[in-house]
């Protein structure tokens, strides 16, 4: 354990000066006029360059970690006590480490240290753990699909591993959190947390699941990624996380739909997607391309009403999925998957191959998919990716789960400066401020907080 200052100096010249590791830093300081035993835990956030709502099927997904994290120091206390100070402005939070801990309110930032630390007790058993005093600061902007909250729970996963003298692997710290995570209500597929754990500096990864398998493909010199904020907090939202988990549960109809009809189980539409040569092709004919209502497809399935809510809308913990009104939409949900894993295989190929033109198309094409199959897009998004295909990047697409939050644009280098000056143009000084001005009067910091550039960076560390 280190003094505050022997930390900072740890961290790269950039990080140190950044604001939020500033207040982690000076919020620290108060609590210990001395300064001593800290350690430090970094978690990158990261954004996906492409293969969306593709994880949870077990399929390929394209994300690196961003030089946005999330910054704790931390040190022991004793009999399982978890003190959490923020220094962004959240309210105090203080439990104690068991296997089975309530949770708070549904949205409370705590419910994510929550998470963690009752996943690794019940994980190995520990009876008699050794809890933590956090200090808890970032500057991931919230709600925006660039996983920071996922990037709070490896934090404080990495943080209560250490305090407790737990050696893990980040492989699987990463498979351990994406099923913790489900604590807080959302049903992921492990590539937020992979992410965190696993980036590599200037790779982006080309990650595959059940077992998780990586690879690097580097990232061209020549290229920059570009995120930007649309402002929209959806992600947060409960509207916004059911339809999150209802496109899970369309999937797995359309696997269940898809098995009775060619007389093979298919647990994911990654076994589906196996065992054909052209999955998508195989598709055609065997699920209608319209909404489907709950009694028909459990009619095709052999299933009892409550046979059939059980298994695709039961979420645990007194919780349901709501039937659409319009139906379901298996097809379309399982060709988005299909031919999205596609461009994802095409993506790695053209990015070791340095051709930014194909990458940008197909980010392109993933969009498009991503609105029209999918159907996780909103006006916000549509009109920041049109700001910055306009203003002269290769491609942009909605990044994370949809509804709102980030986009992920590629541009050469050279364009770099013309294409953020666009899409602050077009999008912020322009659509947004016409269409919808309350979100630049509510929006966190400034448009630099929200609109900037990365290259792929380390995964989450524990320093000191």
């Amino acid at each position: 354990m280190a003094r505050l200052d022997d930390l900072l100096a740890m961290l790269p010249p950039v990080r140190r000066e950044a604001p939020c590791v500033r207040r982690v830093f000076a919020r620290a300081a108060e609590c210990d006029a001395n300064g001593g035993g800290w350690r430090l835990v970094r978690a990158p956030g990261r954004v996906n360059l492409i293969g969306e709502h593709t994880d949870y099927n077990g399929l390929p997904v394209m994300p690196m970690a961003i030089n946005r994290e999330i910054t704790a120091l931390f040190r022991p206390l004793p009999r399982g006590q978890v003190s959490l100070l923020s220094a962004d402005g959240f309210r105090p939070r203080v439990f104690h480490a068991s296997r089975a801990i309530d949770t708070y309110r549904k949205g409370d930032w705590g419910n994510y240290a929550k998470a963690a630390v009752q996943k690794l007790t019940s994980e190995f058993g520990l009876d008699s753990p050794s809890g933590l005093e956090a200090v808890i600061g970032g500057d991931i902007p919230g709600g925006a699909g660039l996983s920071s909250s996922s990037a709070l729970v490896v934090a404080m996963a990495l943080a209560f591993a250490a305090v407790n003298n737990l050696e893990i692997e980040p492989s699987r710290l990463a498979d351990l959190m994406a099923d913790g995570e489900q604590y807080v209500g959302t049903r992921g597929g492990g590539m937020d947390q992979a992410a965190c754990l696993l980036g590599e500096q200037d790779r982006a990864l080309r990650m595959d699941f059940r077992p998780l398998r990586i690879q690097p493909v580097p990232l061209p010199e020549g290229a920059e990624v570009i995120i930007a904020n649309s402002l929209v907090v959806a992600e947060k939202s409960a509207e916004a996380k059911a339809r999150y988990n209802l496109r899970s549960a369309e999937c797995a109809m359309a696997c269940a739909l898809l098995g009775t009809h060619y007389g093979s189980e298919y647990p994911l539409l990654a076994h589906f997607h196996a065992a054909f040569e052209d999955p998508a092709a195989a598709l055609e004919g065997v699920i209608e391309p319209r909404p489907m209502k709950p009694e028909e497809i459990a009619g095709r399935l052999a299933m009892t009403m409550g046979e059939f809510d059980q298994h695709f809308l039961d979420l645990g913990k007194g919780e349901s999925l709501k039937v659409p009104g319009t139906g379901f939409q298996p097809y379309a949900r399982a060709r988005h998957v299909l031919t999205e894993t596609r461009r994802v295989e095409k993506a790695q190929q053209a990015l070791t191959a340095g051709d930014i033109a194909e990458v940008g198309a197909l980010m392109n094409a993933s969009h498009a998919s991503c609105r029209d199959d999918h159907e996780v897009s909103c006006s916000e998004l549509e009109a920041l990716t049109r700001a910055a295909r306009e203003s002269g990047a290769a491609g942009a697409r909605l990044t994370g789960a949809g509804f709102g939050g980030c986009i992920v644009a590629l541009a050469r280098s050279e364009d770099v400066s013309s294409v953020l000056d666009g899409i602050r143009r077009r999008y912020y000084e322009d659509w947004a401020a016409r269409e919808r001005p309350e979100l630049l009067e509510q929006m966190q910091g400034s448009v630099s907080d929200n609109l900037f550039t990365s290259r792929p960076q380390t995964g989450a560390r524990v320093l000191g």
